[in-house]
């Protein structure tokens, strides 16, 4: 990843404007997991830090429990579980670069149904031999096929540990979920699959990252998260030759901090999406744009502890707006490269992501 995309931490990648780390706490808190352990590397700080603050305020919403268990030395990418063998029965493992829509209650029902020690999600991926395949019977080549594909089953990397598989850890030295698995086969335990066929991607490098943004873009479920959002809020982001159209209650950004977003208002009714984007464009001043869906996504106010349901909607403009009726309310266009990402509201990166991305 650092080679092909830069230095920013696997764990903290956007997709779409949400760190993958992110995506993958709130997959958990959302579906009803209360007691979430991030493992996070002391050698990696950031990790450590985005944990402790927006991840905790993420938690706080759902009444969840999140710790950081800093690795002083690295434990592998399953050798942190044994650390939670004395305070748990049964261990959830989810990595955090990949993305699924896997129902992991389902899965964990399914461990436990079975009796076993440890289960491991898989499904069936297209593998593309760059070679020419034969197939030989008795000496003689039967068949031969010019670089052929295959569907392998693989692991999709979650898996639920019993107390078998996390006696097997060793304390002191770095484990791997393959390894893990062979020794648990050898010592005569019962590692079974759970096979499924759920959204899945695995994000190692610049070119994952792209296709993860058009798989979270194409399915619904990484995005409207929430079964009932609290609010639904219809938002426009407008672009003209001078940025995007921002509204705040105070002085103009030159960096869109905080305190400026989107225009936009709420609505009682999803059936009424469009007819409420379109007045919103007309109380802008823009009467004669017809506004097409940008995206849809689910987001925590955190400060409210409310989930909101953005609705975003765009369209090109040529000229500044005019002032909204609202009393106090300011409206500034800000180039999109003085947005400060670190400053600026998830709406906004979110939405700005949608629109780079072409949908």
């Amino acid at each position: 990843m650092r080679l092909s995309l830069g230095p920013v931490p696997k764990p903290l990648v956007p997709i779409r404007g949400v760190p993958l780390l992110e995506r993958n706490l709130i997959a958990l808190l959302s579906k009803g997991w209360r007691h979430i352990v991030v493992s996070a590397p002391s050698a990696i700080p950031a990790i450590g830090g985005f944990v402790r603050s927006r991840g905790r305020d993420l938690a706080r919403v759902f009444q969840a429990e999140l710790v950081v268990l800093e690795e002083q030395r690295p434990l592998g990418n399953i050798g942190p579980a044994g650390q939670l063998r004395d305070a748990a029965d049964t261990v959830l493992v989810v990595y955090a670069d990949n993305l699924t829509t896997l129902d992991v209650q389902a899965m964990l029902e399914g461990h436990y149904r079975t009796g076993a020690d440890l289960t491991l999600a898989t499904h069936h991926e297209l593998f593309r031999i760059p070679f020419g395949e034969v197939r030989i019977v008795d000496g003689r080549v039967t068949e031969y096929v010019e670089k052929p594909t295959h569907l392998v089953p693989i692991c999709s990397g979650l898996a639920v540990l019993g107390r078998r598989a996390l006696a097997a850890l060793p304390a002191d030295q770095p484990t791997g979920l393959a390894a893990l698995a062979t020794a648990m086969i050898r010592q005569g335990g019962v590692v079974r699959a759970f096979p499924h066929s759920a959204p899945w991607i695995d994000v190692n490098d610049a070119a994952a990252v792209t296709r993860a943004e058009a798989l979270v873009a194409a399915e619904r479920g990484f995005e409207c998260w929430a079964a009932r959002p609290d609010i639904d809020v219809v938002g426009v982001l407008l672009r003209s030759a001078e940025g995007v159209l921002l509204q705040g209650n105070e002085t103009p950004p030159h960096t869109a901090p905080a305190a400026w977003g989107l225009p936009s208002l709420r609505v009682q009714t999803q059936a009424r999406l469009q007819e409420a984007a379109c007045d919103l464009l007309s109380r802008l001043g823009f009467r004669a744009i017809t506004p097409r869906v940008l995206a849809s996504f689910d987001e925590i106010d955190t400060a409210a502890h409310l989930t909101l349901r953005h609705h975003v909607y765009t369209g090109e403009v040529a000229c500044a707006p005019l002032p909204l009726p609202s009393q106090g309310v300011k409206l500034a266009w800000v180039p999109e490269s003085g947005i400060d990402v670190d400053r600026a509201p998830q709406v906004v990166i979110r939405a700005l992501a949608a629109l780079r991305a072409g949908n």
